[in-house]
């Protein structure tokens, strides 16, 4: 991960992350795409710490380019720009509105929003829904194997009452439970001894195991593909929100239609850089060659880099210095890509 680009993504600084991403990838011609990747799901996985579901859809369409680039081992200089720009437009998102973050609250406080899930005198999983977990519960006589199947079950319970939930604020409320939910199981560090990951007991492997069984979605399947990338132990706090974004769309798979779409500024903003985006590369590859920091600018009348400095990223407005005349013909109408092959199979 590339913890300079990483900071400018969090704090949305649109100028600093496609400035420092084409440098990664200029500079570091054998490793960028790894860089890219885990820095990218680091901060896919903090924007997860407080996105609500409303918004869950427009984070999803960049875990889908991530896995993209992850399967093509190709970086298309358009997408990866665009990308960026979403996830600094997500990042803004907390900056203009903060929300308390999943993993904030203290381990007490905690366990009385979300113990309720758990606690049912009236629901029992029957013996075929046990079967059907049975690929990852623990050995009958392990110490861990009551407490699995009380999880299991609250899970199976809070999704069948999700069926006939219509109200906007319900359904969020019930998202933000089982999110909260999965962070109590994680930080109690429960272990549970199943054949899902043999070699690692961590409690992360059986929700991973559950949501597998519950459901059989391409979208659960990008996420896990993101949590996996080349996981290590040492990784577990830089990717955890890929697992809470997870349990986010455990209730959106169910509920479409909660999702929005990119609004009209947004969609102006991102619109924006797919348009000038191989003219923001050459002032940036040459910004990055040239002697002179600003021998960019003498040679055009408007330049990329000078576009990136008058922007910011809105929610709400559109920037309204964007030039008209940009002059595209200058450019190849080719699509510019840049190809890095991964250490990682």
């Amino acid at each position: 991960m590339n913890s300079e680009l990483y900071k400018n993504i969090y704090n949305a600084n649109i100028q600093n992350s496609l400035y420092i991403s084409t440098e990664i990838i200029l500079n570091n011609k054998e490793t960028c795409f790894s860089i890219l990747i885990h820095t990218f799901i680091s901060i896919c996985s903090h924007i997860s710490s407080f996105l609500s579901i409303y918004e869950i859809k427009l984070l999803m369409e960049v875990v889908e380019y991530i896995c993209l680039i992850i399967d093509t081992e190709t970086i298309v200089i358009t997408e990866l720009y665009v990308n960026i720009a979403k996830l600094c437009i997500l990042c803004d998102i907390n900056i203009k509105l903060p929300t308390t973050k999943v993993g904030s609250l203290n381990i007490k406080a905690l366990r009385e929003k979300v113990i309720d899930i758990f606690e049912l005198d009236n629901y029992k999983l029957s013996e075929s829904g046990t079967t059907k977990f049975s690929g990852i519960l623990p050995p009958y006589d392990s110490p861990s194997y009551h407490l699995s199947i009380q999880i299991i079950t609250g899970y199976v319970h809070i999704l069948r009452e999700l069926n006939s939930q219509d109200n906007f604020d319900q359904i969020s409320d019930i998202a933000n439970k089982i999110r909260m939910s999965m962070d109590y199981i994680v930080r109690k560090k429960y272990t549970f001894d199943t054949s899902l990951y043999v070699d690692d007991n961590d409690s992360i492997w059986f929700l991973w195991g559950i949501i597998s069984v519950l459901y059989n979605d391409p979208e659960m399947d990008m996420l896990y593909k993101l949590f996996n990338y080349d996981y290590k132990k040492k990784f577990k706090s830089s990717k955890i929100g890929i697992l809470w974004c997870a349990s986010l769309v455990m209730v959106y798979s169910k509920k479409k239609n909660i999702g929005r779409n990119w609004n009209t500024s947004e969609i102006a903003i991102l619109n924006k850089f797919q348009e000038i985006s191989m003219i923001l590369y050459k002032d940036i590859k040459n910004e990055l060659t040239k002697e002179q920091e600003h021998s960019i600018h003498q040679e055009s009348k408007f330049s990329g880099i000078e576009y990136l400095k008058r922007y910011r990223p809105s929610i709400n407005t559109i920037n309204t210095d964007v030039r008209n005349d940009i002059n595209l013909q200058d450019f190849s109408n080719e699509v510019k890509y840049i190809k890095c092959k991964s250490k990682f199979h």
